[in-house]
């Protein structure tokens, strides 16, 4: 930042009510640890109120708002024959973009740590994620809520790679997710201890390590292997819905059923049922009855797998597939991401980690022909 942005930065934060979880004020430097307890502090605080950074300014007395400058000198500043910046780069985790400056403002030398708000895990120092509460820094891990939330953020926005739910625990893992699907529909053999199946699970991004032993479960596990979907808050009502109507309108519902598991999990389940209700006719050929099914089971199972792959999660609701006596629809949440009448020669994914897996399950295309083979059906 220039001079002049610094300025204005400082002119800006003047007009804030007073401290919170992501600004602080202090006359001068006391120690590298209370120092880097903060920034952390700062970082997650920034991230929990949609802050891009946090900031930590020196001169000014947190509790007058008196401008009076410091006699602080970062730059120079060492600890142990370390300089400062440095020693705090080793022990904050994972190593933060931060910045420090130095401005003569309102006749005082000022100093002002700007760092980026943490994104899709907790800023640590020394291995201790930090919140600002008042005018101290508390541990994160005493406010579970708030460090679910920073877990739940992703600085690309993808789905996916959010914390779905945080355990205590990994034996937690296989009471919430059905492990056998993955390595069965993989054709490989189950792994013989719970801890290699957990391994095998965080390879995949299903599982993540947390700190203090814990393990999150990813969105992408969640709605791949969920025993029950409403254990996953944010995951509830995403469970595929299939309606059966008397007619070609939706005045008489004659079933509807939601299967409540990661999609991974009941996608068969989901294609018999389905087709089981699909209305059939009755022919005679060469003397011999048969039935004739109005749909392919293969349009089916095409037209379900892009219903589930290509939905926009961050919209309420789930797939959902509604059976009439004349046609099939499939709605899922959201506005497609290529335009409707390009289906049959573009091939772009909303969520591509989900659909690569997808895709080594053998449950959705590999190569974005699954329109084309229902059209030629």
């Amino acid at each position: 930042m220039t001079n002049t942005e610094l300025s204005w930065l400082l002119n800006q934060i003047e007009k804030k009510p007073g401290e919170n979880e992501w600004l602080e004020f202090k006359l001068n430097f006391h120690s590298g640890e209370g120092l880097g307890e903060t920034l952390s502090g700062l970082a997650n605080g920034a991230s929990l109120h949609n802050q891009p950074f946090g900031y930590l300014i020196f001169g000014i007395d947190d509790k007058t708002r008196a401008i009076i400058g410091t006699d602080f000198y970062p730059k120079t500043h060492k600890i142990k024959n370390d300089e400062l910046e440095n020693w705090l780069l080793q022990r904050l985790n994972p190593r933060p973009d931060f910045r420090i400056y130095e401005i003569i403002y309102s006749g005082a030398r000022i100093v002002v740590f700007e760092i980026l708000a943490a994104a899709d895990r907790p800023l640590t120092f020394l291995h201790d994620a930090y919140i600002r509460t008042g005018s101290i820094n508390r541990k994160l891990h005493d406010f579970p809520e708030k460090e679910r939330k920073i877990w739940q953020k992703n600085e690309t926005g993808i789905f996916e790679k959010e914390i779905a739910r945080i355990l205590s625990d990994g034996p937690e893992i296989t009471y919430l997710l059905d492990t056998f699907v993955y390595f069965d529909l993989l054709k490989i053999p189950y792994p013989e201890s719970n801890k290699s199946v957990i391994e095998r699970f965080m390879s995949e991004g299903f599982v993540i390590p947390l700190p203090d032993g814990k393990i999150g479960i990813t969105n992408l596990g969640a709605i791949l292997f969920a025993k029950d979907l409403s254990e996953f808050e944010k995951l509830q009502f995403k469970g595929v819905r299939v309606s059966l109507y008397n007619g070609t309108n939706r005045l008489e519902t004659l079933k509807d059923r939601t299967f409540p598991k990661g999609y991974a999990s009941v996608f068969k389940t989901i294609i018999d049922f389905v087709d089981d209700q699909i209305p059939q006719k009755e022919v005679i050929e060469d003397g011999l009855r048969s039935e004739l099914r109005r749909f392919s089971p293969l349009i089916i199972r095409e037209l379900t797998a892009n219903a589930i792959t290509h939905q926009d999660f961050s919209v309420s609701g789930g797939p959902l597939i509604e059976i009439f006596a004349d046609r099939i629809e499939f709605t899922n949440p959201g506005i497609p991401v290529i335009r409707t009448l390009r289906f049959i020669d573009e091939n772009s994914a909303r969520n591509e980690k989900l659909a690569d897996i997808l895709r080594r399950l053998g449950i959705c295309e590999g190569k974005g022909t699954g329109i084309d083979k229902v059209v030629d059906l």
